[in-house]
């Protein structure tokens, strides 16, 4: 989406959103202003070190025109803002198994969406994310998908 405002939630490393960054730089002059958040201090230093090396790497006038700060916290912060919110949610937590997380990254992806704006997930397929967007969203569209991994849109109304 043409957007100025991009969360990378859970960003890990960061390949989300410096994919992104890379895909814009690309594509638009438009300035554009990437919020990565992990609530590992080890996978922000890491999404921090990738995206400075990425940003390096293409030193021109495109990425002069993007922007891109870290936090290391646990989940969005209640005055977090965002037009596009892309996530790989972790369903590991420990040793334990579950969506829970997932699920709280989506409800709290609603809030922070403004308008029109896009929820983005990339996920493993057996995990059915697609039915706990449907009710926080009450909407979702598969855009990929192969033998092991998805990709959902959704939009908040």
């Amino acid at each position: 989406p043409d957007v100025e405002n991009i969360i990378d939630l859970g960003c890990g490393n960061g390949i989300l959103g410096m994919f992104a960054a890379q895909t814009f730089s690309k594509l638009t002059k438009s300035k554009k202003h990437f919020t990565f958040i992990d609530d590992s201090y080890m996978a922000i230093a890491s999404a921090k070190e990738n995206f400075s090396a990425l940003a390096k790497e293409g030193v021109n006038q495109a990425y002069n025109n993007i922007t891109a700060e870290f936090f290391s916290q646990d989940c969005l912060l209640e005055d977090q803002r965002s037009q596009w919110i892309i996530c790989n949610p972790p369903f590991h937590d420990g040793s334990a198994i579950g969506a829970h997380i997932a699920k709280r990254m989506f409800q709290q992806s609603y809030r922070a969406l403004e308008t029109k704006g896009q929820l983005w997930i990339v996920a493993n397929l057996h995990l059915n994310y697609h039915h706990q967007i449907q009710k926080i969203f009450g909407n979702q569209r598969p855009i990929f998908s192969n033998k092991k991994f998805v990709v959902i849109i959704a939009v908040k109304e």
